[in-house]
């Protein structure tokens, strides 16, 4: 091949190349846009108030704590965020109602939980706004972990609107190690329930449950 025609070969690669760069790109836009119309809602759902539509989202949420995956050790997304990944105005409803967090069920494993799982605790914590709480606790760690007991005292920083508690798994002796070191008052809680490992806690009766004057505890579990 002569130099013109090496030349002539090298321009028309390039050509080439630049109309591909630009059909890529046209590419990319496509997709972007249809990325967008598949993130907004129907009509129907724009109609819908969003008190309407929290009452939709409310029937899909597991009806017992102990069929509640929160994801966090698991595979399976908990119901809120998979109903926040759906377009962004199921997003924003699921996020701002309070009662769509009100109830906390969550896995501790050990291993399985990090730092980030720690702070979606946090940030599920945050969504539930001043309601009463239902927690639910299944614990797979050690009596080491150090995640399990940043969980527990987030949980107890919240204790004052605990409306139920069940902790089940080797996390007991955990739990009353992290009530021993404050004051945790429990005024609204009506339902207790402690399942523990046999070789993991000395006496469950020895927590220091602390209630209010007007105290409302209706019913009280411990399990081995």
């Amino acid at each position: 091949m002569t130099e013109r025609g090496r030349a002539e070969r090298r321009s028309a690669v390039e050509t080439e190349l630049t109309l591909a760069k630009a059909k890529i790109s046209q590419l990319q836009r496509g997709l972007f846009d249809i990325r967008q119309r598949l993130n907004d809602t129907t009509p129907i759902l724009d109609i819908l108030p969003a008190d309407i539509m929290v009452q939709i989202f409310q029937h899909l949420l597991p009806r017992h704590l102990d069929s509640e995956i929160a994801g966090y050790g698991c595979l399976v997304k908990p119901v809120q965020l998979m109903l926040g990944a759906v377009c962004r105005t199921w997003r924003s409803i699921a996020w701002k109602f309070p009662g769509l967090w009100k109830e906390i069920s969550l896995t501790v494993a050990d291993p399985g939980c990090t730092e980030v799982r720690v702070g979606l605790v946090q940030e599920w914590i945050l969504r539930t706004g001043g309601l009463p709480l239902r927690i639910s606790l299944s614990v797979q760690a050690t009596e080491d972990d150090a995640v399990l007991d940043r969980v527990l005292r987030i949980l107890l920083q919240e204790c004052w609107r605990w409306r139920t508690f069940e902790i089940a798994g080797n996390a007991t002796h955990q739990l009353r190690t992290e009530m021993s070191e404050g004051d945790y008052f429990f005024p609204m809680l009506t339902s207790i329930s402690l399942g523990a490992n046999s070789h993991t806690v000395p006496s469950p009766m020895k927590i220091p449950w602390t209630f209010n004057t007007d105290f409302s505890l209706t019913a009280a579990g411990i399990g081995f």
